[in-house]
């Protein structure tokens, strides 16, 4: 308004610029936001909002005061990407940032800036605020006139930050990009309120001289959004598949363990088991040794691949590292499977009691749990796995097959002919199918 010299009214209770309205907006910004949070859980609306857990993200499990060092360190840096945020497509890497074990770390320093700023200037907005809607005066001095509008803008960011953001709550995600919409909002609005008052500076100044403020102050404001904006356009890309946000994500934070391991992961979900996908998981391993969900996936990798004696190293590695029973069956399955398939019965003992235990029903795990008894020779107790593996999986031709092998081989021909056409049903073309059912047929028309 001070710019195009629209007159503006203000001394109204209500008016846009009012001191009554200065001291709602950033309550009802607050309320309104917190309402959208409690619908956007849908059906596990509860009031308060219950915010959801995830073992997936690293910091949960942290000591207590390593936790929160490093929680109040991920506020200074969601302010600082509201300055440059030229690497927000970083959002779903959970190491993006490395945790703040003591006190001593030079980052907290950064930590304590943010959050006086972030107590400060919601208090002095309030304060003066509250100030004006009681009747009192401030001080005349024009840096006030416009450094206090400024500062009631950073008040509603701050206001605005932490119910839309939750930040402060143990969520999976550490630096979200969509996370910042309602306070990249205010920030642009800090913009535009500086501009605003740009002039006031030079109420005493000639028209000329004030036009040339305005000017400036104008060129200023179109510098940083253009900049903004071009630095927003160029992430765009990088949104258009999950496969081009993690390649964005590799190049802004290349040593990030997380990322790699997810790389690799998109490629074995398209079942490509190449070099690129073990070299990206051997590259997450380098960076973060314990990284137990690369370890699975390079497990699993190793199996596809049939390398078995690395798919049992490093299987024996996962089973060593992981506190996800999710990430501890998936490994001890691969793992089974390889040891079976290199005759070390022992590892495969190791692997398949850490599996069984954690789920007595794994098909995968029964299945193999019989290979390992038929190499120690053991044919009954591969029989009753075997059997066991048919009924918790019916439809698994293979499974029917190794039993009907055992009951070949254990003379139950009337067994071994019921067990085979199962497999026939299943899968005419399997294997040395024909040989085994006329061998088993012969022997039981024999008997």
């Amino acid at each position: 308004s001070r710019l195009v010299k629209v007159p503006t009214s203000r001394t109204g209770t209500w008016g846009p610029v009012s001191p009554l309205f200065r001291l709602i907006a950033p309550i009802g910004t607050t309320v309104v936001l917190l309402m959208l949070r409690y619908e956007m859980h849908g059906e596990q609306k509860t009031f308060p909002v219950k915010f959801i857990s995830f073992d997936s993200n690293p910091y949960i499990k942290l000591p207590f005061l390593e936790r929160a060092l490093t929680k109040a360190y991920l506020h200074s840096r969601y302010w600082r990407l509201l300055l440059d945020p030229r690497n927000l497509s970083a959002d779903y890497s959970f190491d993006v940032i490395p945790k703040i074990e003591s006190i001593s770390d030079s980052r907290n320093f950064s930590s304590i800036c943010t959050y006086i700023i972030c107590l400060g200037l919601p208090a002095v907005t309030l304060l003066r605020s509250l100030g004006q809607a009681l009747g009192t005066s401030i001080s005349e001095n024009r840096k006030a006139v416009v450094v206090l509008p400024m500062l009631w803008l950073q008040g509603w960011v701050v206001l605005s930050f932490f119910p839309a953001a939750g930040i402060l709550f143990e969520v999976a995600t550490v630096i979200g990009e969509r996370l910042l919409f309602s306070p990249s909002f205010g920030f642009c609005c800090l913009l535009a309120v500086f501009l605003c008052h740009w002039t006031s500076l030079f109420n005493s100044k000639s028209g000329k001289q004030a036009g040339t403020a305005a000017m400036s102050g104008l060129l200023f404001c179109t510098v940083i959004s253009s900049t903004y904006w071009v630095w927003t356009t160029a992430r765009i890309p990088a949104w258009y598949s999950t496969e081009a946000l993690w390649d964005a994500v590799a190049i802004t934070q290349p040593n990030s363990a997380r990322t790699w391991q997810t790389r690799a992961l998109l490629l074995q979900q398209k079942a490509v088991y190449n070099e690129t996908t073990e070299g990206y998981l051997n590259r997450s391993l380098e960076i973060d040794k314990r990284n137990f969900w690369a370890m699975r996936d390079l497990t699993t990798q190793y199996y596809r691949t049939q390398q078995y004696q690395k798919c049992c190293h490093m299987g024996g590695k996962c089973l060593d590292h992981a506190t996800v029973n999710k990430v501890v069956l998936s490994c001890a399955e691969a793992m089974a499977a390889c040891a079976v398939g290199v005759n070390q019965t022992d590892l495969a003992e190791r692997a398949l009691g850490a599996c069984l235990s954690l789920d007595q029903n794994n098909a995968n795990c029964t299945f193999t749990k019989g290979g390992s008894h038929y190499l120690k020779g053991e044919l009954v107790e591969a029989g009753k796995w075997y059997h066991r593996a048919t009924q918790l999986r019916p439809n698994h031709a293979h499974s029917w097959f190794n039993k009907g092998v055992i009951e070949l081989k254990l003379a139950r021909w009337s067994d071994c002919v019921d067990s085979l056409k199962k497999v026939d049903q299943l899968q005419p073309a399997y294997r040395n199918l024909p040989e085994l059912y006329k061998m088993c047929k012969d022997n039981m028309e024999a008997a």
